[in-house]
């Protein structure tokens, strides 16, 4: 596995897991929101699963919301793109892993929030 693939994870496959293209360093991440998950319902599974709503990111809604690591989950609802961020503590061997764990946590909650 590079450094900037993703694995063969079945979670992260569903969600199209791939590198920001402007991200040079491993810490922007894109995933695709099945069609069916409802955002509402999506906000209340992640919460389910030990994250925390920080709000809106600016005058966009934006729903932001932590992982238990300090990581982020960002996703337009009016258009459903979602970027996951990783901490930029994390050392740099170990954010695509990070990025495919945060992949996998959203794929549960998206599990639990479909409509």
């Amino acid at each position: 596995m590079s450094e900037s693939k993703p694995s063969d994870n079945e979670d992260v496959e569903l969600l199209n897991l791939r590198l920001e293209q402007s991200c040079v360093d491993n810490l922007l991440w894109r995933v695709d929101l099945p069609d069916e998950v409802d955002l509402a319902a999506l906000g209340e599974a992640l919460a389910g699963l030990g994250c925390r709503e920080k709000g809106e990111a600016s005058v966009l809604p934006v729903f932001v919301t932590f992982t238990e690591d300090e990581h982020r989950i960002m996703i337009v609802e009016t258009t459903r793109r979602t970027q996951l961020r990783v901490h930029y503590l994390t050392p740099k061997g170990e954010r695509v892993a990070a990025a495919e764990g945060i992949a996998e946590l959203l794929a549960q909650a998206c599990e639990d929030a479909c409509a």
